[in-house]
């Protein structure tokens, strides 16, 4: 059977679907449940800005991926969570539903490649399953997810609606499912260290192998609490705009490292810069340290500034168009080649689909524009990350493949040190940075524990490092 064969027969796939919540948010979370699931226990899943849309029960049926499409093509933007046996069924599903704004997907304890010797469950151990399953056997199975009895309790007092011959019916269709011939549109996988049903080592073969970054969660069984996966891996964007927003009054004088990456950006991309008089989209222009450098420098045809945030317009200059938008979204809707230079400074690592977007702007790039980044990697913030345990999920560039003719590609670390423990909190908060918790008891205990926890130096002084990369990309006229 030839790959795109395969990828057409799995595209009949189909799964019962509800909403967690009343639907009415314009983003939209798709969390593909995993074999035996009915609903009930997920349906307390929430983000704000998102729906919840839960599926379950899989099955096979000719344009379910249609049907599906007709739910979601209202939302501006789709995350998809898949666990467990969820895993292979979004990945067939979602290869229908590539038109849709899909812009990460987050894999939970499962593999494209469900049933495989190395990578997967090995197929000895699921054929014994399939052999003797009973009712006895799917209790001793719900058990064997659990890594402390108190969690395996929630979850059946939530209760489970599935009965039994439908339990059955879906593990047989599971295991006359071909594994999935790819791992494209995984962006990040997450595995229990004491996974009974997918061994963690399975896991990590099959995304090391695909070039997926996986998290393994020390303690965690093979149900790991989604909710915790979303809050740790979907952006709560309204919540990154208000923070921003809050701190447009003191992110100039609180941002001393932000200021550097701009200027460090604007020196790498000056002497690429087309001549002539150019159209210029600056994305992410919060308080204008970037646009400060370029604008007395350049001819300007046309000034576009994006900004998810509420920004002081005032300081930028006369004629510049700001839009107030999610730029993530907005950059697919430019027009092709309409653009001559496209700037964004310590911006990116917000967005949840980094290489969406530079693919998006390029299509935008006139023949000879120019396209210069900058954001934040791995490695920032490690010293918060430590202690509190809450980080964005930064970019990785090194598993890009931009188009186009790449001038610089470079990754700087910086550490920026504070008097005291005090001091380095005041800089989080004033500068919008802290958009990861929206429950104010929640931050307010992060807060005091990492002044608890930071360390000073020799010197007395208390440091926060910054890994920036930087992109420069030139289309060919």
């Amino acid at each position: 059977m030839e790959p795109n064969d395969m990828i057409a027969r799995g595209a009949g796939i189909a799964a019962s679907y509800r909403f967690a919540g009343t639907p009415g948010e314009s983003r939209l979370i798709m969390v593909f449940l995993g074999w035996g699931m009915s609903p009930e226990p997920f349906v307390r899943l929430a983000k704000p800005g998102y729906d919840v849309l839960l599926l379950w029960g899989y099955r096979r049926r000719e344009g379910f991926a249609g049907e599906l499409s007709g739910v979601a093509a209202r939302y501006k933007e789709v995350v998809v969570v898949a666990w467990s046996f969820g895993v292979v069924a979004a990945s067939y599903i979602l290869e229908g539903m590539r038109t849709l704004p899909v812009t990460r997907e987050v894999a939970v304890n499962g593999t494209p490649l469900h049933i495989d010797r190395r990578r997967g469950i090995p197929p000895a151990v699921f054929n014994i399953t399939l052999k003797g399953l009973s009712e006895a056997a799917v209790e001793k199975f719900t058990a064997r997810m659990f890594a402390n009895k108190s969690e395996l309790d929630a979850f059946v007092a939530a209760g489970n609606s599935r009965d039994f011959s439908s339990v059955a019916e879906e593990l047989r269709f599971f295991g006359d499912l071909p594994p999935y011939p790819g791992s494209a549109g995984w962006d990040f996988a997450v595995a229990g260290e004491r996974d009974l049903i997918f061994p963690a080592s399975s896991q990590e073969a099959c995304w090391t192998e695909a070039g997926v970054p996986l998290s393994v969660i020390a303690g965690a069984g093979h149900y790991i609490d989604l909710q915790r996966v979303i809050d740790d891996f979907v952006v709560d964007k309204e919540l990154v705009a208000t923070r921003f927003s809050a701190a447009r009054d003191t992110y100039r004088e609180s941002a001393p490292t932000q200021r550097s990456v701009a200027a460090r950006l604007w020196e790498l991309a000056r002497p690429h810069i087309p001549s002539g008089a150019l159209r210029v989209l600056e994305v992410g222009v919060g308080d204008g340290l970037l646009t400060d450098l370029y604008t007395p420098e350049l001819e300007i045809a046309d000034l576009a500034l994006m900004d998810i945030a509420v920004v002081d317009s005032g300081r930028f200059p006369a004629g510049a168009r700001f839009v107030r938008c999610d730029a993530e979204e907005a950059v697919a809707g430019l027009p092709a080649e309409s653009v001559d230079l496209i700037l964004s400074a310590s911006t990116l690592q917000w967005f949840h689909s980094p290489e969406r977007f530079v693919a998006m702007a390029y299509r935008a790039l006139a023949p000879g524009g120019v396209m210069a980044l900058s954001f934040f990697g791995e490695g920032t913030y490690r010293e918060v990350a430590a202690i509190t345990g809450v980080s964005l999920k930064y970019p990785d560039p090194s598993r890009w493949k931009p188009e186009g003719e790449v001038l610089a590609n470079l990754k700087e670390t910086l550490t920026e040190r504070f008097p005291d423990a005090a001091a380095a909190a005041r800089h989080i908060s004033r500068t919008g940075v802290n958009a990861l918790r929206r429950d104010r008891a929640s931050s307010v205990a992060a807060a005091r524990k990492l002044m608890r926890g930071l360390q000073a130096d020799a010197d007395g002084r208390v440091g926060l490092t910054y890994v920036s990369n930087y992109l420069i990309i030139r289309k060919p006229i």
